[in-house]
C-alpha cells in the first residue's frame, strides 16, 4: 500500500493570502484527492484565520513541494502527515 498524505495549512491571515494559496492548490489539482476548508469563526465575527486540509495523491517529494511553496507566504504554516 501506497503512503498518504494529508497536508494542514494553518492561515493567519486569509484576506491577505487566499488568492495566493488557491494559486498554489490549483497548479497542483490534479495530485489533490480531497480539501476541506474551515474558517476559525469567533462569535459575532468573522474570523482572519482559516484551516485547509488536503489528502494528496503524489510521491512525497512532491506533497513536500506542495508544502514549500505554502510555507514560503507570510502567514502561512503548512505540515506534512505520511500515514
Amino acid at each position: 500500500m501506497e503512503n498518504l498524505f494529508v497536508l494542514g495549512i494553518s492561515v493567519s491571515h486569509r484576506m491577505n493570502v487566499s488568492e495566493q494559496i488557491q494559486h498554489i492548490l490549483t497548479s497542483n489539482g490534479c495530485k489533490i484527492n480531497a480539501r476541506i476548508g474551515l474558517p476559525l469563526q469567533e462569535v459575532n465575527s468573522c474570523s482572519d484565520k482559516g484551516l485547509i486540509i488536503i489528502q494528496l495523491i503524489c510521491s512525497e517529494e512532491e506533497a513536500g513541494k506542495v508544502k514549500s511553496e505554502l510555507n514560503n507566504l507570510e502567514g502561512v504554516k503548512a505540515d506534512l502527515m505520511v500515514l
